[in-house]
């Protein structure tokens, strides 16, 4: 089915793409990406009919991202070394050629653990821009600058224009509703011949290694692009491509295939500007929505359903909300819900109230443990508050 576009093609700005998915979430009070009072939210994922960019049609704006971000997405403490880092520390030293004084930005510095392991490695001149007001100070007890803000902010002066070595956008674009404003100021930034290092999920992957949509298509991953999307959207801001790579990125519940590219900052050829039409994006989606609804109900829910038995649900975020949404969970018998962020306790969810985890030291019943990517942490942590409730991964 075709629709005309609430949210123009961020790559080429078409008014008309085809629905691939139809994206229902139960959502807590005042929640920042619903604009509806009825405590429910629905996104379409769509592809361009121009380019074949896939990417979520919302009636949103950067200001309304931004706002979910600076309220539930805070880290508060540097975040551990990961495979990750050193990988991309890797990449880092190669281009750099041993000159530890050349100025790197890691912009969405998220926990700040690429900075840190940088700083380990004797690099000088850190950067930093993250959301987190707290990551942000941490770092500048390090000695690395940081500013708290988006990237999509006007005229961010952090540094002087033109300034910067090498731009690291880890995790980052696929969260960003304003790309255009948000390359628009990576380019300022970058001097001529400069590197901006990428790191994305691909999406002509997602059929291949997971099964629940929500695992990578929810209301925070809004841009889904593969190579050949990803390159038309940053030849328009003169980057071409330099070096091309994938790294699997692993979660207790799924591995996911990365998009590793870097950029070099060049003056636009008029030639290059050409868009590459993609359909791997597109039928990688198709894919994984068919396989999600082939899925059998869980069982132990179904059994949980019948019984009306009292139960818990641990985590109130993406996850729990899709599945609320589409599966049957929102039948059981729920009292509350828990979740370790603190600007979620104390809200509401389907008029439920949402705990910090001590409200399950008086509870006995079965706990269900309902997040994206790390169910067992979240179990090994009830184990360790002495918890010996029952337990079911959704």
């Amino acid at each position: 089915m075709r629709k005309n576009l609430n949210r123009k093609c961020p790559v080429c700005a078409s008014e008309l793409g085809e629905i691939l998915y139809t994206q229902n979430f139960i959502v807590p009070d005042d929640f920042p990406l619903t604009r509806s009072n009825n405590g429910t939210m629905t996104q379409y994922i769509v592809a361009c009919d121009s380019c074949g960019f896939v990417y979520a049609d919302v009636e949103l704006s950067q200001k309304d991202y931004d706002e979910y971000y600076v309220k539930f997405s805070q880290n508060t403490s540097v975040g551990n070394h990961t495979d990750t880092d050193d990988y991309l520390i890797n990449i880092i030293e190669l281009i750099c050629d041993s000159d530890k004084s050349k100025r790197i930005i890691d912009i969405g510095c998220g926990s700040g653990s690429l900075l840190i392991g940088l700083k380990s490695k004797g690099f000088t001149e850190l950067y930093g821009i993250g959301m987190s007001s707290t990551i942000t100070s941490l770092l500048e007890q390090s000695d690395i600058k940081c500013k708290t803000t988006s990237i999509t902010e006007k005229n961010i002066n952090l540094a002087e224009s033109a300034s910067f070595d090498i731009v690291c956008l880890i995790s980052v674009l696929e969260h960003v509703y304003d790309l255009n404003m948000a390359l628009s100021n990576i380019s300022t930034m970058l001097k001529e011949n400069a590197y901006l290092i990428i790191l994305l999920p691909d999406a002509a992957y997602y059929h291949k290694e997971i099964l629940n949509p929500i695992h990578v298509i929810n209301l925070e991953h809004i841009n889904h692009f593969d190579k050949t999307s990803l390159g038309n959207l940053m030849k328009q801001y003169g980057f071409l491509s330099h070096i091309s790579d994938k790294h699997v990125m692993n979660t207790q519940r799924t591995s996911s295939t990365q998009i590793v590219c870097v950029y070099k900052k060049c003056t636009i050829v008029a030639d290059l500007l050409k868009f590459h039409f993609t359909k791997e994006s597109a039928r990688s989606v198709s894919l994984l929505v068919e396989k999600w609804k082939a899925v059998q109900a869980n069982k132990e829910i179904e059994r949980m359903v019948s019984s009306q038995e009292e139960i818990v649900v641990y985590g109130a975020g993406n996850y729990t909300y899709s599945m609320l949404s589409d599966t049957i969970l929102k039948n059981c018998n729920i009292i509350a819900f828990i979740d370790g962020n603190p600007s979620k306790q104390g809200t509401h969810l389907m008029g439920l109230p949402i705990h910090d985890p001590n409200f399950l030291l008086d509870f006995k019943g079965t706990v269900i443990v309902s997040v994206a990517y790390e169910p067992q942490s979240i179990i090994q942590y009830m184990s360790k508050m002495g918890l010996k409730n029952k337990t079911q991964v959704i």
